[in-house]
């Protein structure tokens, strides 16, 4: 069921590394870094989104994180901070993806979500509509082996618009085996919209990707496996 879902497809993109060299960095295609970027979770870490302005000076990041108090920036030419967490439905602590994109007229738009195991709920209810509209998906999929259905459903709900073409796996999440394979715990995936691929091919490239990857937890030189 994993490497079913997980499957990379052949591209016709330059993949570039935005963020720094460990846990914060995350792989995007050069030729969509020209829009606007929906950034869900923050905390501290915001090197992603400073490359992300540097590439496009005039972009706008609608930035949301409902943990932290602060954010980790001053720059308001290009960052809109609600303080929210990502969620299935609006309460007074959260926000749905359905609100955001309709709030602020969104389409073609970029999004980075890293918001440790909250994906699940975030994508469970967005239109299939409003999914269509994002050019670009870079999602960290958390606790593949406990949460295996919720990570089955939103997998198949985001291959209804779009194409998975890069992977990486987050060593600091540990990992589980699943018969003869050995899976990680915590994924870094790059989607992107299916309208540019025009035959899903699968990619057999050898991951991962030198001076593209690398590992998020340096400490950690053993990999660690988890029940």
């Amino acid at each position: 069921m994993y490497n079913n879902l997980l499957k990379i497809y052949k591209h016709p993109f330059t993949l570039l590394r935005f963020g720094r060299n460990f846990d914060g960095g995350y792989i995007i295609p050069k030729e969509l870094v020209n829009k606007d970027l929906i950034s869900c979770g923050i905390n501290d870490e915001i090197s992603f989104e400073n490359d992300y302005i540097k590439s496009v000076e005039n972009c706008r990041i609608y930035a949301y994180d409902g943990t932290i108090n602060k954010f980790p920036s001053s720059n308001k030419k290009n960052f809109i901070w609600e303080k929210f967490n990502i969620d299935s439905s609006d309460t007074k602590d959260s926000i749905s993806l359905n609100t955001i994109f309709e709030k602020y007229n969104l389409k073609n738009v970029t999004m980075k979500m890293d918001i440790e195991g909250g994906e699940y709920k975030g994508f469970e209810t967005i239109t299939d509509e409003n999914l269509s509209k994002i050019d670009c998906l870079i999602i960290e999929v958390h606790w593949l082996l406990k949460q295996k259905t919720d990570f089955e459903k939103l997998m198949l709900k985001l291959n209804k618009e779009m194409v998975l073409i890069h992977k990486h796996d987050n060593n600091n999440g540990g990992y589980f085996h699943y018969g003869a394979d050995v899976i990680p715990n915590v994924y870094e995936l790059t989607f992107v919209n299916k309208r540019f691929i025009t035959d899903k091919i699968e990619n057999d490239i050898k991951l991962p990707i030198e001076n593209l990857d690398f590992v998020n937890d340096v400490k950690l030189t053993n990999p660690k496996f988890i029940d």
